[in-house]
């Protein structure tokens, strides 16, 4: 019976082995840590720079949107007495948010709720008041 030779199997391996081991750093926790939280930094600058170049935007946007809003009201007008419910609804003033309406002897009395507390009053479908806050 032939036995195998664990010495002779090591000098085969040996080349093949070569080069493979090699020593590692000690681990250093305090170096780690830094390097995580460089990482952290690093990500959470770029987010927040990235937030701030949104929210630049979006108040462009919403003056943009402002200055067209007011370019309109000043085109069609806005809400006198007199004026029927279809000439306030055709004003920069538009649809109320709501409308309370009030039955009584004269008729009905309507208050249109915008918002800003503003409202316009009418009897009969024609404006007799107009109350804003300043």
């Amino acid at each position: 019976m032939i036995r195998p030779c664990p010495v002779l199997g090591l000098l085969f391996m040996a080349p093949l082995l070569a080069g493979c081991v090699t020593a590692a750093a000690p681990y250093d926790p305090v170096a780690a840590k830094a390097e995580s939280d460089r990482k952290v930094s690093a990500i959470v600058s770029t987010y927040t720079q990235r937030i701030q170049e949104i929210e630049a935007e979006a108040d462009r946007q919403i003056a943009a949107r402002a200055a067209e809003q007011k370019a309109l009201c000043k085109k069609k007008g806005g809400v006198g007495i007199g004026m029927t419910r279809e000439q306030v609804r055709a004003s920069c003033w538009g649809k109320p948010e709501k409308i309370n309406i009030t039955t009584n002897v004269g008729g009905d009395h309507e208050q249109w709720v915008y918002p800003g507390f503003q409202y316009v009053y009418l009897r009969n479908g024609v404006v007799t008041s107009i109350q804003t806050s300043r």
